[in-house]
């Protein structure tokens, strides 16, 4: 595996340290959660059911959330040949970059992949076999101009992004875990949507989902306010997107997809190093797709 300009070995330890970002294994720099999961409540899965996402406070410290901010501003600023092997830093428009894969940067972003408090939820609403898709991270700064709004009902039927509830069972499918890094409020910008949209019959009207002039229809969408250290939980099923930013700070935020493990959308899957990296638990996000509960899963070997 390449070996990045900003690795530093400590003399006769025999391990890399990173600084500061963690990239190998024996890292002393990995990311430990403070939060305990519990059972998704009643009231979380009415909420979820009718709105189509959640919103879960303090699941990572401010601490944490810096760290987390801190090692994406370095990588940004790293030049490309200077990255991890499966890392890459891209303006994707004006105002925005994005980095990842992020489990390919090291065990500080791997940590986040089974979290309790988010992990007991998944499991209710997809499958208690769960694929971790894809995780990348979004760095906004003032005068990006939003994302259109996207998701809701779909011309056609695709398994990955269903959303059905049936006697007390929440199947969502696709599902993203946004982690917010900083302190989102309603007047910067930030995730939007319509609260219910996953159970749309009808495709969402063109002229709601523009909102690049900063404008939106507040009595049909949604802004919703995060604080650092939260997550919002929300299927792919439902129509969302981000409003223009308006702050002088930069928005950070890190996406990490799941789905069942039996589907499969995207073609991703992380490196070799990456995976060897993981604990037992992180792997077991990235097997072959199958869905036979009979058979024990066989997991993906990386690219």
């Amino acid at each position: 595996m390449r070996m990045p300009a900003f690795w530093q070995v400590i003399a006769g330890s025999g391990h890399w340290v990173v600084h500061p970002v963690c990239c190998a294994p024996d890292c002393v720099d990995s990311l430990t959660n403070p939060a305990e999961g519990r059972p998704m409540t009643d009231r979380q899965k009415y909420l979820f059911d009718v709105s189509g996402y959640l919103v879960l406070d303090d699941i990572l410290t401010s601490d944490q959330c810096k760290r987390l901010t801190d090692t994406l501003h370095t990588v940004r600023d790293t030049p490309e040949d200077d990255l991890p092997t499966g890392v890459r830093c891209t303006a994707i428009s004006d105002g925005e970059d994005s980095i990842g894969d992020l489990t390919s940067i090291g065990p500080l972003f791997a940590d986040l992949i089974d979290l309790a408090p988010v992990v007991d939820i998944l499991t209710e609403i997809i499958s208690p076999r769960l694929r971790l898709e894809v995780a990348y991270a979004r760095i906004r700064k003032k005068g990006y101009k939003g994302l259109h709004l996207h998701g809701g009902a779909r011309d056609e039927i695709d398994p990955n992004f269903m959303y059905t509830s049936k006697n007390g069972r929440i199947f969502a499918g696709h599902t993203v875990v946004s982690f917010n890094l900083t302190d989102v409020t309603e007047e910067e910008g930030g995730f939007v949507c319509i609260p219910g949209s996953h159970n749309n019959q009808f495709p969402t009207p063109h002229d709601l989902t523009d909102f690049s002039d900063g404008t939106y229809d507040a009595s049909v969408l949604r802004s919703v306010p995060c604080k650092v250290g939260s997550v919002v939980i929300f299927t792919e099923a439902l129509a969302h997107g981000a409003l223009p930013w308006h702050s002088d700070d930069d928005r950070v935020n890190l996406f990490y997809k799941y789905n069942h493990a039996g589907m499969k959308w995207r073609h991703f899957w992380p490196t070799k190093e990456a995976l060897d990296q993981m604990t037992p638990s992180q792997r077991m996000f990235y097997t072959e797709v199958a869905a036979d509960g009979r058979k024990e899963p066989v997991l993906h070997p990386g690219r």
